[in-house]
C-alpha cells in the first residue's frame, strides 16, 4: 500500500511538501514547476532542474527521506490536464461546476 499525500492546505503553515513522515509518500509540485518552466526556457536555473529531477534532496532528505518519497508530477487531477498544459496559457477548467476556480491560475503552460 502507498499513503500519498498532497502537501498543502489552506491556511498559515499549509504548505508542508518533504514534511511528511517517512512511509508517505508525497506530490512533488517543486518538481512540477520547475519542469514546466524549463520545458518553456522560462525562469528555471539548470541547478534548479537537475534538483527536482534527482528527488528534490533539499526537501526530502533533511528528514532522512529516500528519493522515492518524492512523487514527480506534471500534471495532476487539479488545474491543467496535460492537453490543458499544451493546449492554453490559463486554466479551461469550465465544464467541472468550479466556474474555472479550482487547482491555481500559475500554470507554466
Amino acid at each position: 500500500m502507498k499513503l500519498i499525500a498532497e502537501p498543502w492546505d489552506i491556511g498559515p503553515g499549509g504548505y508542508q511538501v518533504g514534511q511528511f513522515p517517512t512511509g508517505w509518500v508525497e506530490w512533488n509540485d517543486r518538481y512540477r514547476d520547475t519542469m514546466r518552466a524549463f520545458w518553456l526556457g522560462g525562469d528555471c536555473t539548470r541547478g534548479e532542474f537537475a534538483r527536482r529531477l534527482c528527488a528534490s534532496s533539499d526537501l526530502f532528505q533533511q528528514r532522512g527521506r529516500a528519493p522515492a518519497a518524492s512523487l514527480n508530477l506534471v500534471v495532476s487531477h487539479d488545474g491543467f490536464t496535460l492537453r490543458d498544459l499544451v493546449s492554453y496559457d490559463l486554466r479551461h477548467n469550465e465544464a467541472n461546476g468550479e466556474n474555472n476556480r479550482d487547482g491555481h491560475g500559475h500554470n507554466l503552460s
